[in-house]
């Protein structure tokens, strides 16, 4: 069977979406700021495409290749990882050549610090702290007398605030470490993630997480393709269908852009209704 013929320039395009790519890339452009951008549009409507065609224009454009570093990361080809961190790092050192020897170096330094990051969890730490013996699911209060109980849950709770306290301390590393790799490369660092609509929904939201709250580095671009409206679903099979699920996924954008429809391309101007800013950092 013969495959569709998968479109990576600009100049292939029919459909003049090279415009929205140079637009946004002046928002980018014009700040140093961490920023994530969602490009939104149903399944089908041709995301993939626009984002492999946008991340080969600043790899191969000279207004744009000398100050811009690019990743592309499938969503969905690695929520099997548990771990989104773990995911989204391991593409770094993958697509990171081989010839970038200081920057390699600088990435190293950064992959020691996610080691403690990646959770073990307060529950596996109240096991090691009983030798194994205390599987808080199985749990028979009537085992302890008060006096125990109260020993035990203050321990459990020095357990917790230190847990806390070190993975805090992990991930101020860790943002030290990308921000060097950052300034070491002497260009802004675009993230392209694609296909979260249809990732596990714990995936999709600790990988949003994850960016919120350890990518929030300066000169960090993260650009995601999504159908706000599957990822919305997602959101609402973890916390219920009653919950405002657009209001949720909005905090974790700072631009939200409506991929136009065919033909539509060339909206993106000095007014576009397809463009909104959730909130202003």
């Amino acid at each position: 069977m013969m495959r569709d013929k998968v479109i990576k320039s600009f100049n292939e395009d029919a459909y003049e979406r090279q415009v929205i790519a140079e637009n946004l890339m002046k928002i980018i452009d014009s700040q140093t700021e961490p920023m994530v951008i969602s490009i939104d549009s149903d399944w089908g409507t041709g995301k993939t495409t626009f984002i492999t065609m946008w991340k080969n224009m600043l790899d191969t454009d000279d207004r744009y290749k000398n100050n811009f570093k690019t990743l592309y990361f499938n969503a969905w080809e690695n929520d099997y990882i548990k771990d989104p961190l773990l995911a989204i790092f391991s593409e770094f050192e993958k697509q990171i050549k081989e010839e970038e020897g200081e920057l390699k170096q600088k990435l190293d330094k950064a992959k020691q610090t996610i080691k403690p990051i990646i959770k073990l969890g307060v529950s596996a730490g109240i096991r090691m702290l009983t030798a194994g013996i205390l599987d808080t699911e199985k749990l028979t209060i009537s085992d302890y007398n008060e006096e125990a109980l109260i020993k035990l849950a203050g321990q459990i709770g020095d357990l917790g605030i230190k847990e806390i306290t070190a993975d805090k301390t992990n991930r101020a590393k860790f943002k030290e470490e990308m921000f060097s790799y950052q300034s070491a490369s002497n260009n802004k660092i675009i993230v392209f993630i694609d296909e979260l609509d249809r990732c596990r929904p714990t995936f999709a939201i600790e990988l949003l997480e994850v960016i919120k709250h350890l990518f929030d580095i300066d000169n960090f671009i993260f650009v995601i393709s999504i159908d706000k409206e599957q990822l919305a679903h997602s959101v609402a099979t973890i916390y219920g269908q009653d919950m405002d699920t657009l209001g949720y996924l909005r905090r974790f954008f700072d631009l939200d852009y409506k991929l136009p429809s065919i033909g539509m391309a060339h909206c993106l101007g000095a007014y576009c209704p397809n463009i909104l800013f959730p909130y202003a950092r």
